[in-house]
């Protein structure tokens, strides 16, 4: 989690055991974030949840696996605080920064360092769009 900026997502519904690890993929896979093809020999973020009963048993057809590349999982990691919904959060991203960009004081530097070059250039690319988009309105 960072502390550069914070995207505050409130996940009351989530799984009761979750993890996640990096992995190499052997197979084709794809991001539950962008839907990019991630190749073989690549590398990527694994992740688990189980939904568990009352009594810590795991609930049949209550888990899941999840796999992420690594653009949209140095994206979360330098945005995300507490929680995401997963293949949600470059649509959560957009709406947090066109708060921070047209009301608040930007996105910093530090954030943008803890990025992925294609992440970092995805993020530049929803910045763009948002001033665009101000300037429009402000042509109105």
């Amino acid at each position: 989690m960072s502390s550069c900026s914070c995207v505050a997502i409130d996940v009351e519904d989530g799984f009761d055991d979750w993890g996640d690890e990096m992995r190499v993929a052997g197979t084709e896979r794809k991001c539950v974030e962008c839907s990019r093809e991630i190749a073989l020999g690549e590398q990527y973020e694994f992740s688990w949840g189980v939904k568990l009963d009352y009594d810590e048993q795991v609930i049949e057809d209550e888990s899941e696996d999840f796999t992420t590349c690594v653009d949209c999982a140095s994206m979360r990691e330098a945005f995300f605080c507490g929680g995401h919904f997963i293949g949600r959060t470059w649509d959560d991203l957009g709406d947090h920064l066109a708060e921070v960009v047209a009301f608040g004081d930007g996105v910093s530097s530090e954030c943008m360092q803890q990025l992925t070059k294609s992440a970092r250039d995805d993020v530049c690319d929803i910045i763009e769009e948002i001033w665009r988009d101000n300037e429009d309105d402000d042509d109105d």
